[in-house]
């Protein structure tokens, strides 16, 4: 079950279209480390699986940093769908330290999540937030070393 990026899954954010490759990636690893049966397997999933949600909260913390800075009228509720799709995976890995096999479940459950959130809730920031990193005359890969970030990923780990 290889999913491959597509163009149409482009923000037109250079960091925030790599960030999501790299969520792909580990969609694809985790499908590959689910296909067969085995205690290795089993922790490869386990490996994945953490990777997958340590990441993905630092991109969710990213991208609605760069959201704020750019006044994006609807963040909150951004920030809301974002937290319900973390809760989504952690019940996900909680199934599975359980000792249920949700592989097939959770990759499926991942790509129409990650196509449909892509496609319109991130499309329709991606103007405002160009604008914004424009007007700033700096890249997103730097606005990524600010310490706000940093922090504002922190605060998000010791709510």
């Amino acid at each position: 079950m290889y999913w491959k990026w597509e163009p149409s899954y482009s923000v037109g954010i250079e960091v925030i279209d790599h960030q999501h490759k790299q969520l792909i990636e580990y969609m694809n690893e985790l499908s590959i480390a689910g296909m067969y049966k085995s205690f290795e397997n089993r922790q490869k999933v386990q490996d994945v699986l953490e990777k997958l949600v340590d990441y993905t909260v630092s991109h969710f913390s990213f991208e609605e940093q760069l959201m704020e800075d750019a006044g994006y009228p609807i963040l909150e509720p951004h920030k809301k769908v974002h937290e319900s799709f973390v809760k989504r995976v952690a019940f996900f890995k909680e199934r599975f330290e359980n000792g249920e096999d949700i592989t097939k479940q959770l990759i499926m459950d991942l790509q129409l999540w990650l196509i449909n959130h892509i496609q319109k809730d991130d499309a329709d920031y991606k103007e405002l937030v160009q604008k914004a990193l424009l007007k700033k005359k700096i890249s997103p890969t730097d606005e990524a070393k600010k310490d706000k970030w940093l922090s504002s990923l922190v605060k998000k780990f010791f709510k």
